[in-house]
């Protein structure tokens, strides 16, 4: 599978003065074969002595092998100051089970130096799984060679049937742009014909990229032609069949590609190839963010408003990385959006800290005031040098070298208020940052992957507020006691079928909830109880409760009197977490 001609592969002169080189490297399969000329040579007359001892002990020259391959048919042809009788030769097996092949110098040159070219095949011990080069090493004891290892050379190619892919560069990509170059990549057979008739091989991008300008496909060694079968997957994939079956191996070299990429993409972008007996991957660029985002944290609660949280800073880490127009030659906005049940309380404080990028005017909320909209008047230009950092160097002396970084613009959003609705949830709150300044590929992408997130703040369920005071509630009157405080509500308490009955609202209100705690599901009937470690609801005519999502059994159920939700005291007493008594002589209901 490879041309024809000689090429120096390896030479070495000795010390004891003799050389030896090899032609071009054959390739051999399981079943052996040919291996390179291999041609030694004297520098000067009489350089290689004649053996002292019984041979092949004794003043050598040897050729070895690499391990699982044995010599097999050798000639020797002599040639300069060696005639036919000159040199003898044998194989044996070294102590380490490599094969060696000896040779005798049974003659000394005289009047000028000699030349041996050295013909051989060789076998395979066993059949291998992977390719690898046929090396042989030159040494002895002869004074002519000097020493046990002097050089070495690559004489043949053990191929193995099937497809193998290699990277061949590597490139940086910016995640949001079209058009993003790639490196080149290869696909070579193992042995001729590994591509066959009709057989397909395909390309698959990641999720966030697809093909923009296709594969040029150039042949680097043999015969076997390629065409392009089309694209599938949305452009994630393209296919190419077998055009032409090659005769002798071949490799094809896919270059020149450029990809759109989403904002959300794999730092390291890698292709998946398919085909006959393959299915891999291989890195063609490593995809840096556009920005990137620290947010100072902060703790927030269910159902309060205005609360503050840390800043925000956005750090572009090239310089543009946040465009002036849009794909359409608008003004490009960049868009900084919270989750449901969240939002800005008012507009924060949005301002450029560093560099030269110019924000518009209109900076505004939108979407309820769930989304902060930050225009972008003038891209930046000049590149910013961030504070150096040091780091450690690893050698022979530990040592440390400052290492500067050079970014674009930095934003910084701070006077942050968030109000949180009650029926948000706990957890992380995620701020999602898009926009047509951020990413050329909106129109060619989910929104999901044209996004960076980061964690804003942490949400938790609202302050828990214990019962400051004895609160005491009167059959019969709309007043009722916290404390030493008289409070009056819209409707008496009362007994019913041996139950007494009061108006959840006010029963919460005295225990210290607030209507931010409150909810009311006119449509479900519902009320919702928020505290800081429970969730209740009660249901108006269903005789169960639910905490924490758990349905608990009551032998009555929630009604309606005056549009208010009345519920027996002892149950919501119990939801909650308090104790009540009951005060027979004076009509009382007492909660501590």
């Amino acid at each position: 599978g490879f041309s024809s001609g000689s090429v120096t592969i390896g030479k070495i002169l000795t010390g004891g003065g003799s050389t030896i080189t090899a032609a071009s490297p054959t390739s051999i399969t399981e079943a052996g074969g040919a291996v390179a000329d291999i041609t030694l040579k004297e520098d000067v007359a009489g350089a290689l002595k004649v053996n002292k001892d019984v041979f092949p002990d004794g003043d050598t020259v040897k050729l070895v092998l690499s391990p699982g391959f044995t010599w097999d048919t050798v000639t020797l042809i002599p040639q300069g100051g060696f005639r036919s009788d000159s040199v003898d030769k044998a194989v044996h097996t070294e102590k380490n089970g490599c094969s060696a092949l000896y040779l005798k110098i049974n003659t000394a040159t005289t009047s000028q130096p000699g030349q041996l070219v050295i013909k051989a095949t060789v076998k395979a011990d066993e059949p291998f799984t992977t390719a690898r080069d046929v090396k042989v090493t030159y040494g002895g004891t002869n004074p002519g060679v000097g020493g046990e290892k002097i050089a070495e050379v690559t004489v043949a190619k053990y191929l193995v049937s099937g497809l193998t892919v290699a990277a061949k560069s590597t490139l940086d990509a910016v995640a949001g742009r079209l058009n993003q170059q790639i490196g080149n990549f290869t696909i070579a057979e193992g042995l001729p014909g590994d591509l066959a008739s009709g057989r397909l091989v395909s390309f698959t991008l990641p999720e966030g990229a697809r093909w923009n300008r296709l594969p040029t496909i150039a042949r680097e060694a043999g015969n076997g032609e390629l065409r392009l079968y089309g694209t599938i997957d949305d452009g994630r994939t393209v296919v190419y069949a077998v055009d032409r079956v090659s005769t002798a191996r071949t490799i094809f070299c896919f270059k020149n590609a450029t990809v759109d990429l989403a904002v959300y993409v794999p730092d390291e972008l890698k292709v998946t190839v398919k085909g006959p007996g393959i299915n891999t991957e291989v890195a063609v660029a490593n995809v840096q963010a556009p920005l990137t985002l620290s947010a100072g944290g902060g703790t927030i609660r269910i159902g309060l408003q205005e609360q503050p949280v840390g800043a925000l800073t956005i750090q572009e880490n090239l310089v543009g990385a946040l465009r002036a127009r849009d794909t359409a030659g608008k003004r490009a906005v960049l868009r900084l959006s919270l989750p449901e049940r969240f939002r800005f309380s008012k507009k924060p404080t949005v301002a450029v800290t560093a560099g030269d990028l110019e924000l518009g005017d209109e900076i505004r909320l939108e979407d309820n005031d769930r989304t902060l909209v930050i225009p972008v008047k003038l891209s930046s230009a000049t590149a910013v040098e961030k504070p150096a950092t040091t780091r450690e160097v690893t050698g022979e002396e530990n040592t440390a070298e400052t290492v500067a970084e050079q970014v674009g613009s930095t934003l910084t959003v701070k006077d942050i208020l968030l109000t949180v609705d009650r029926m948000a949830p706990e957890g992380d709150v995620a701020l999602d940052v898009s926009g047509s300044a951020l990413s050329e590929t909106e129109s060619l992408f989910p929104s999901s992957l044209n996004k960076l997130t980061c964690v804003l703040a942490r949400c938790l369920t609202a302050a828990p507020v214990g019962i400051r005071a004895e609160v005491v509630f009167t059959i019969g009157s709309t007043g009722y006691r916290v404390g030493g405080e008289e409070r009056e509500m819209d409707v008496a308490p009362y007994i019913k079928d041996g139950r007494t009955y009061a108006p959840v609202r006010y029963l919460a209100y005295a225990v210290g909830l607030t209507d931010e705690q409150m909810h009311w599901d006119g449509e479900n009937r519902t009320v919702t109880l928020f505290t800081g470690e429970r969730l209740i609801q009660f249901k108006v005519g269903q005789k169960a409760y639910v905490l924490q999502g758990v349905a608990i059994p009551m032998d009555v159920a929630p009604e309606t009197v005056n549009g208010r939700v009345m519920l027996p005291y002892r149950y919501l007493a119990q939801a909650l977490g308090l104790e009540v008594r009951w005060d027979a002589e004076n009509r009382q209901v007492i909660i501590r």
